[in-house]
């Protein structure tokens, strides 16, 4: 939990800063904030959030993290369903 924690502030912290606006697509955060929820914080509703923000954001459609994103939501999903 302690390093879910940090991650997530550290993501904060670089969404703040000027030279990482400049140099990274603010979509891409989304996607791996994402995924940091599902790894680190087991939080299937808030990866699932993120993961449907970037697939309605990204021009990167086909690509290998859209499609990675894609699969995701319908697997956090299932699980979601099968857990009511």
């Amino acid at each position: 939990m302690k390093r879910f924690i940090f991650t997530l502030t550290l993501l904060s912290a670089i969404l703040c800063t000027n030279a990482f606006s400049q140099r990274t697509n603010k979509v891409e955060i989304l996607y791996e904030i994402a995924t940091t929820y599902e790894e680190f914080g087991n939080n299937k509703k808030k990866a699932l959030k993120y993961y449907s923000q970037y697939i309605n954001q990204t021009d990167d459609i086909g690509g290998e993290r859209y499609e990675y994103a894609k699969s995701r939501i319908l697997h956090i999903k299932e699980k979601i369903h099968l857990e009511k």
